[in-house]
């Protein structure tokens, strides 16, 4: 890890070009990449994307073991669960059903969810008529988590089971009283986001997965190998996600299907994606993206808006979002690109600085300096 963190001190900070051919850009990155000492200790795979905002070839690479135990080799290929990744998903169809009329970011959530829902709340000591939407997607409804340790290890147990939203609002409101008053403070809660999923279903009249695919235009804006897992069929092979050496490929994914998570991709998609956002693409109107991109509390964690945050990578504010699986999608405007990719084990090679190196090399590649660069087996 020590080399890694000095590979991306190593790598030059001159700006990127557009100007680079993107054969040799290509070329460039994947010396860079397979060059790299990002410490794959126990077989640990890792699979990256970068993808320029605006002309320019895309570049990917995959290294490492897509499961360990067969020791099947990692591709390009393979996808990932995203985790929370998919909130940013989730978050611009609610912002595209706002466009239509449907709902407001505003309105109450008493108004646009199921009634058993909102008696689940109540009795939790919530009020959903003083709860936005726009607290939901912000993480400032106050609202508990679902999620905790516990909750996932059950899944690698004989206690394994398949979850719905009515349950997973159960153990949120069974976690103890509101953390804080509508508005009044960020706390990361996906059971908000699972609260969302039913909330885009509900004014799309389509299952969630429909929903995002028919709102965002996931088939004509060729995210072909993007898809809500068993509740879509697979459009490409699924690596292993190791959590502390524990193989979860095998684990239900309905401990996180609902909203806040539930997408597999592979990362050239999650680039993809991210980039189609950030073009306005997705929107019809330019007002919707910055709702995006405005934080619910102003200095809370990341600068967290709806679906989308601030990460610090060296000194540069990158725009994107992370998942639980150490999955990532950010872009950098210094350069005009987006970084994605996944790391085959959670707790090996953090995301900021794997994407360090990867904004590093591409700089270095686009500058037009691989005359300067030593050769890949001599690299750092």
């Amino acid at each position: 890890m020590v080399r890694l963190l000095a590979l991306v001190l190593a790598l030059s900070a001159a700006p990127a070009f557009a100007d680079a051919p993107a054969q040799t850009l290509q070329a460039c990155l994947q010396s860079r990449f397979e060059a790299m000492d990002l410490d794959l200790g126990n077989a640990v795979g890792v699979s990256v994307a970068v993808l320029p905002m605006q002309g320019g070839g895309a570049w990917h690479g995959a290294r490492g073991l897509a499961d360990r135990e067969r020791g099947e080799a990692l591709t390009t290929g393979h996808a990932f669960r995203i985790a929370s990744n998919t909130k940013t998903y989730t978050a611009a169809a609610v912002l595209r059903l706002a466009e239509q009329g449907k709902l407001g970011l505003d309105d109450p959530i008493a108004a646009h969810l199921p009634d058993a829902f909102v008696a689940a709340l109540e009795k939790g000591g919530y009020d959903p008529r003083a709860i936005r939407i726009r607290h939901l997607l912000t993480h400032t409804a106050g609202l508990r988590e679902h999620v905790s340790k516990d909750f996932l290890l059950r899944q690698a147990g004989p206690d394994a089971r398949e979850w719905t939203v009515a349950e997973q609002l159960d153990l949120a409101m069974a976690a103890g009283a509101p953390l804080s008053p509508p508005g009044a403070g960020f706390h990361y809660s996906d059971t908000g986001y699972v609260l969302l999923g039913s909330i885009v279903e509900k004014h799309a009249g389509q299952p969630l997965p429909t929903a995002l695919r028919t709102l965002q235009a996931w088939d004509a804006n060729g995210l072909a190998h993007t898809w809500f897992e068993t509740l879509e069929p697979a459009r490409a092979p699924r690596a292993h996600q190791y959590w502390q050496g524990r193989d979860t490929h095998g684990w239900h994914p309905s401990f996180d299907l609902y909203g806040g998570g539930g997408i597999v991709a592979t990362p050239t998609d999650m680039a993809a994606f991210l980039r189609l956002l950030l073009e306005g693409k997705l929107f019809e109107q330019a007002g919707s993206l910055q709702a995006m991109r405005t934080p619910g509390v102003a200095g809370a964690w990341n600068d967290y808006g709806a679906g989308l945050f601030e990460l610090d990578v060296d000194g540069e504010k990158l725009t994107g979002h992370s998942g639980f699986w150490n999955t990532f999608a950010f872009h950098s405007p210094a350069d005009g690109v987006v970084f994605a990719g996944a790391v085959v084990e959670k707790t090996a090679l953090p995301y900021a600085a794997l994407i360090g190196s990867l904004r590093g090399a591409y700089r270095d590649c686009a500058a037009g300096r691989r005359e300067a660069l030593p050769p890949a087996a001599d690299s750092p």
